[in-house]
């Protein structure tokens, strides 16, 4: 079997790793990663570890990269690899979140008033 030594292998060999110790937060970590690993990728391939910019679960963003996309538990806003219940559950809570402020924007809210600190 040829193992891949690409760009792409790289990034996944960085963006999974756990930050080192000495105050790195996980966003600092992904930054750094991300600007050491993009460099000179030209393939056009879009980044999926993006989604852990979106707050996906690592375990699904893995997943979804170590299967092609395919043999996916559920889906929803992402696809889902790892913890099926509390994805579902998740997604149950960002559809309701989507109606209320939906049903706000419709009655007049302006955006300041919807956007608030989570």
């Amino acid at each position: 079997m040829v193992e891949n030594h690409g760009i792409g292998a790289r990034r996944q060999a960085v963006i999974f790793e756990e930050p080192p110790t000495g105050g790195f937060s996980r966003a600092i970590w992904l930054e750094y990663a991300n600007r050491q690993t993009f460099k000179g990728d030209e393939s056009g391939e879009f980044p999926h570890e993006v989604g852990l910019f979106l707050s996906y679960p690592p375990e699904d963003v893995k997943g979804f990269i170590d299967h092609r996309a395919n043999n996916f538990k559920c889906t929803g806003p992402w696809k889902v690899y790892g913890d099926e219940g509390k994805a579902r559950s998740l997604f149950a809570k960002y559809k309701k979140c989507t109606e209320i402020y939906c049903a706000l924007w419709q009655s007049g809210s302006k955006l300041e008033q919807l956007a608030v600190a989570v």
